[in-house]
């Protein structure tokens, strides 16, 4: 028996002295990323939910990735915008994202779990409530990067009892290097690909997403500008672009629409990739 016991305090040290070291490793990268200005990233999460009977209930979902060190003009940049992601517009907390998120999360949830009570009560004597679903879900990602640029993204689901939710994607890519460190470049990844090339490309794109057989069909499917079906002509000479900037991933330079902008509900938020990264 003795035998056995001082093989597993063997074992138990080896493992001790292993998973130390691998503490002590983790720690001295991390200094050292630090140290070197590397880009680096946490995550904090926060969640809530409360259920007020069958049916009806309140739901707070964060999953925020923030940056933990790299180049003080770079970091600065993205938890700005971070912090306008989750309504601090003001940047009061932008030295402490973990900190916003919480805040962030405990504000929502308060907030929507009183609505909910008050809708309730304002029905007691009323038909019944037997579905209502506040709902607040964002997810805040790095989902590319290179030596020159990083890539986040801001995903919102958002449902306040409606007939259904309504999800809403932001995403910026930031310079790392060079005297633009910290800008977003937006429009600025498209300097190379000429108006003409653009627009197909953006066509093309919707063809394939919808399984559209033709332009002509395309244009049936999509939105105006300024309301109504698109009509033959802005399809052809007009045709509009996102709202939101261009962004960069590993599969090239893209765009997205958010719902409602070029089609009905059903038609969701097309991704579409308008042209490849050619460098500066």
């Amino acid at each position: 028996m003795k035998k056995y016991f001082t093989g597993f305090a063997a074992i138990a040290m080896v493992l001790t002295c292993v998973c130390m070291s691998s503490c002590k490793n983790d720690r001295i990268s991390n200094l050292m990323a630090e140290l070197n200005g590397e880009l680096m990233f946490d995550s904090v999460v926060f969640n809530d939910s409360v259920g007020f009977g069958e049916g009806v209930e309140v739901t707070v979902d964060l999953n925020v990735a923030y940056p933990i060190s790299g180049n003080k003009t770079l970091t600065d940049s993205i938890n700005a915008w971070i912090c306008c992601q989750l309504e601090d517009t003001a940047l009061v907390m932008k030295d402490d994202v973990k900190g916003l998120v919480k805040n962030y999360g405990a504000l929502t949830f308060g907030t929507d779990s009183a609505e909910v009570a008050a809708i309730l009560k304002e029905n007691e004597s009323e038909e019944e409530i037997n579905w209502l679903h506040y709902c607040l879900e964002k997810r805040i990602k790095v989902v590319y990067e290179d030596t020159c640029f990083v890539t986040i993204r801001c995903f919102t689901f958002r449902d306040m009892g409606g007939a259904h939710g309504f999800p809403y994607q932001n995403t910026a890519t930031f310079y790392k290097t060079g005297d633009r460190i910290g800008c977003q470049a937006g429009w600025d990844l498209t300097a190379k690909i000429d108006d003409e090339t653009l627009d197909r490309n953006l066509k093309k794109e919707l063809m394939q997403y919808c399984n559209a057989e033709s332009e002509d069909a395309l244009c049936e499917e999509l939105f105006s500008k300024e309301g109504g079906m698109m009509s033959k002509d802005e399809f052809k000479n007009h045709f509009p672009l996102p709202v939101t900037p261009p962004y960069l991933t590993k599969e090239g330079i893209m765009v997205i629409y958010q719902m409602y902008e070029i089609g009905p509900y059903a038609f969701g938020m097309p991704e579409c990739v308008i042209g490849q990264w050619e460098g500066r």
